[in-house]
């Protein structure tokens, strides 16, 4: 009698075994947190806002950046997108980034400085870097660039 239940058992077995291959795995929670990427390209700071790694549809991503040499701020939105991209010629700034999703808001919010690295060789690309002070009387950090920064989880 036990002969006849062993095929059934080892098709139970692989059905388990396979069962969790042929589903998607659940989304990840640290999926939707959204990054920010800052570079400098043809004299242009390029602000990038998008999530880590995987497709997400935010409610609502913002860029503010904020100089005293402005008469008004310069600001980036959008709603219901995947990403954000926003072009200065700005190479000093205070910036204020934002995206919500589901509720759940993420922000950034940082004093940004980029500037040239030492001279380039003749003939070379110049070489920039950038100057980050996340609070007001915070360390100032001297970063490679393109930087790279994870948006904080926050209360809307």
């Amino acid at each position: 009698m036990g002969s006849k239940f062993a095929p059934l058992a080892l098709a139970v077995c692989i059905a388990i075994l396979f069962a969790g291959c042929v589903n998607p795995p659940p989304p990840s929670p640290l999926a939707s947190i959204p990054k920010l990427l800052v570079d400098y390209v043809d004299n242009h700071t390029v602000l990038f806002i998008t999530s880590i790694n995987a497709d997400v549809r935010y409610d609502n991503i913002s860029i503010s950046l904020f100089n005293a040499n402005l008469t008004s701020n310069i600001s980036y939105r959008t709603t219901e997108n995947y990403a954000l991209l926003g072009n200065t010629t700005l190479t000093y700034f205070t910036l204020n980034a934002t995206a919500d999703e589901s509720g759940t808001f993420h922000y950034y919010n940082a004093t940004a400085h980029i500037a040239q690295k030492a001279p380039a060789p003749v003939g070379g690309d110049p070489q920039y870097q950038i100057f980050i002070q996340e609070t007001a009387n915070g360390p100032i950090q001297q970063l490679a660039m393109p930087f790279r920064h994870v948006l904080e989880e926050g209360r809307a």
